[in-house]
């Protein structure tokens, strides 16, 4: 429904921060989300936002500065969503930016206007996470007497300081969840200043007089989307209006360098650290591991955003002093330790979620992340993956991505690596017993290897957490075993494997096996397949049927199943094995029979050669999966021990 998510309401100048994910709706702020209940009770060919006017003029001064000129106008036919967004937020960065709401007002449909006065302004801080610290604040204005139809109204001028001297790059996503009339968006500045766009799926202006130049794109969108849920973000598929004064992304690196190369120094108090951490270590790949792990397992994560604090990271021997700090502030750190170890390491600049392009022009809006590059390793290293990711390896949602690569001599436009199937794997092993009487007794265990140790130890910690067994007890109720014993646990080996493990009972029977029906082995406390979003992304998942990309992850899963089942009973027929054979994928099953035990061993390898998938590949991955859940659904069934023997498959 069109309620639940959130609208475009206001731009939102140099919004840009690393270390969080804002590159999917920066530089829109946005007001809560509608109450799921006014969506349901709403006329579906009724759009539950409208905006009417959104325009933008940006004027630029050559130092890098802006002011923005506003005129909104917003409506909505929906009385329970009024109710929230007739407290309207504005935001703004209250240490590089201020804010001056001009006027603003009911406007109600016969012309009259019901104006806010100075006492219906109210200023406070912008919502944030309980790690996060931030100079963000916000103007709410709370509109008076908003009915259903009425417009409301503000204007308001933002003026803003240059984040890099004489530098400016911005990012304007459309938001396709909200009706728009007229968004118009211009931006000026003199012709000593070169600018450099990009739009996406916007035509482009340009006009001149004798000492400007402005650029500026107009949207509409008649038809609102219901649901703009899409596993690939935003930035990489609608409309766009990206400026910058940087003439490539290695400009871009360079004045990042120069503001966060001096950070990296090596002090005393950091030489003593690294010397300490990697005592006993001669193996220089051996200390940036360790190094690696310190960091990860002792500089707590705490975003600090306060503002340039969002771009600049803070000087190595106050991180480490602190034993805090963000994503820029853990990789100038843990370079700063590197090279106190005569390890040579660079920034990185990347995007940490769900988009895979940058714009065209160099903007901050294609970045929110800073992790760090080993030239002598040839390998990236993101610190704040804190033991999610082991040394060597990325979270999946960075690799295949663009790069912005920050090193002392120069910056460089690079990607980060495209795994194969090589590079990751997951094992699952299944020990089930049945007794005479249908009782089971099942033993589990998943581990994972590579890229794909991420999302298995992220579920690990969760499972670690959950001291009360909420999700092995939510498990047993999903799967009719709501009166099953048992839980998770989770281990790592000495090689370093991660592992999850389960166990459980049931004082239940299992009425097809007594029966001598057909079922498949049970299995109540799985948590991932071979066609899991888990580990090779949603390219298997249904839901994004109807998107365009998808992203995906090439690696390798097995599947070993082995049921134990009592004297009393024989198999009644060994199911025959299955392949499936694709340019990209290929999956088998085969079972075999061990005195009473019968058993099933499967495999899916997937070598995508990308990390965003579109048709063909898409729907080659669709077909595979529908035949991995056709064969993970095969059913067995038995009969009584004076039956004939099974028939052998061959296995």
């Amino acid at each position: 429904m069109a309620g639940r998510k959130t609208f475009t309401a206001v731009l939102y100048l140099l919004a840009g921060s690393f270390c969080r994910s804002w590159a999917q709706d920066v530089p829109v702020q946005v007001p809560a989300a509608p109450d799921p209940a006014a969506a349901t009770a709403a006329d579906p060919a009724t759009p539950l936002i409208k905006i009417d006017a959104l325009l933008h003029n940006v004027t630029l001064s050559a130092d890098g500065s802006f002011r923005d000129v506003l005129h909104s106008e917003l409506e909505s036919s929906n009385a329970a969503l009024i109710a929230q967004i007739a407290q309207f937020p504005i935001s703004y960065d209250q240490a590089t930016q201020t804010l001056d709401i001009v006027d603003a007002y009911t406007l109600k449909p016969d012309g009259r206007k019901e104006m806010v006065g100075p006492n219906g302004i109210f200023d406070r801080a912008a919502p944030a996470g309980n790690n996060m610290l931030s100079s963000v604040m916000q103007k709410v204005i709370v509109y008076p007497d908003v009915q259903p139809g009425d417009r409301m109204v503000y204007d308001a001028t933002t003026t803003g300081k240059a984040i890099f001297p004489g530098q400016f790059t911005f990012d304007r996503l459309m938001a396709p969840i909200a009706t728009v009339e007229n968004e118009t968006i211009a931006v000026t500045a003199p012709k000593s200043m070169p600018l450099y766009v990009e739009t996406q799926q916007l035509a482009l202006q340009k006009k001149e007089d004798a000492e400007t130049v402005t650029y500026s794109v107009t949207y509409s969108n008649a038809t609102a989307v219901a649901d703009d849920t899409n596993p690939i973000g935003r930035f990489d598929r609608v409309a766009r209006f990206s400026v910058s004064t940087f003439k490539s992304y290695a400009d871009l690196g360079r004045d990042f360098a120069a503001v966060a190369l001096p950070k990296i120094q090596v002090t005393p108090d950091i030489q003593s650290r690294a010397d300490s951490i990697v005592a006993g270590t001669s193996a220089k790949r051996d200390q940036a591991q360790k190094l690696y792990e310190w960091v990860s397992s002792n500089i707590r994560y705490v975003a600090i955003e306060l503002g340039t604090g969002g771009i600049i990271p803070h000087d190595a021997s106050s991180i480490l002093a602190n034993g805090y700090g963000d994503c820029k502030d853990q990789a100038v750190l843990y370079a700063a330790l590197l090279s106190a170890e005569k390890i040579s390491a660079d920034l990185v600049l990347i995007h940490s979620g769900n988009t895979y392009t940058v714009a065209k022009v160099p903007t901050l809006g294609s970045f929110d992340h800073v992790i760090a590059y080993l030239p002598q390793f040839d390998l990236y290293a993101d610190t704040t993956t804190a033991g999610v990711v082991p040394f060597g390896f990325l979270p999946q949602s960075e690799y295949g991505k663009p790069v912005v690569l920050v090193s002392a001599q120069s910056s460089n436009f690079k990607q980060t690596p495209i795994p194969d199937a090589r590079d990751a794997s997951f094992t699952y092993t299944l020990d089930a017993k049945l007794d005479d009487v249908g009782h089971e007794d099942s033993t589990s265990s998943l581990t994972a290897a590579g890229s794909f140790q991420e999302p298995l130890r992220a579920v690990g910690k969760a499972i670690q957490i959950d001291t009360r067994g909420a999700l092995a007890s939510t498990l047993f109720t999903a799967r009719g075993t709501p009166q099953a014993k048992g839980g998770f646990s989770v281990s790592q080996d000495a090689g370093g494997a991660f592992q999850i493990h389960a166990a459980y009972t049931t004082p239940g029977r299992l009425v097809a096996y007594v029966q001598n029906r057909g079922f498949a082995i049970p299995d109540a406390l799985r948590i991932a397949s071979l066609n899991s979003d888990l580990f090779f992304g949603p390219i298997f998942s249904t839901r994004f049927g109807k998107a365009d990309a998808i992203p995906c992850h090439s690696g390798r899963g097995v599947d070993d199943e082995t049921l134990e089942f009592s004297a009393s009973r024989r198999l009644s027929r060994l199911p025959d094995d299955k392949k499936v054979s694709t340019d990209h994928m290929t999956y088998t099953s085969h079972w075999s029979l061990d005195g009473n035990k019968v058993h099933v061993h499967r495999e899916l390898e997937a070598r995508f050669g990308q990390v965003v998938c579109t048709n063909p590949v898409k729907d080659e991955a669709l077909s595979v999966m529908q035949n991995i859940r056709t064969d993970l659904a095969t059913q067995i069934s038995f009969v009584q021990d004076n039956a004939p023997a099974a028939p052998s498959n061959g296995g």
